[in-house]
């Protein structure tokens, strides 16, 4: 695959992604509310029962953000000089060609 073809599909991907995670964690902040009892602020089993709902959104999200990551740095190897040869001492510099 061309290199440009790899790069657009990459960003394609990772904003798709990164529009999905915002939807659902947008889901789970503002929607299902529950209705209101006569008490005027909210039981705490629905204020826990709404942290671990965010926390199960957010899970996948920082799982996405290491995909992401892992699959650039494979799209875009790091540059690392050649290992020196038998021949050749770590000290010493590298002959010119």
């Amino acid at each position: 695959m061309a290199p440009l073809a790899v790069e657009s599909l990459f960003w394609v991907a990772a904003a798709t992604c990164g529009v999905a995670q915002l939807a659902i964690l947008r889901g789970v902040l503002t929607g299902g509310v529950e209705p209101r009892r006569s008490s005027a602020s909210p039981s705490a089993v629905g204020r826990v029962r709404r942290l671990t709902e965010a926390a199960w959104a957010l899970l996948p999200g920082i799982a996405l953000v290491f995909v992401l990551v892992w699959t650039w740095r494979t799209v875009h190897p790091a540059r690392f000089p050649a290992p020196p040869t038998d021949n050749q001492s770590l000290l010493a510099p590298s002959p010119r060609a």
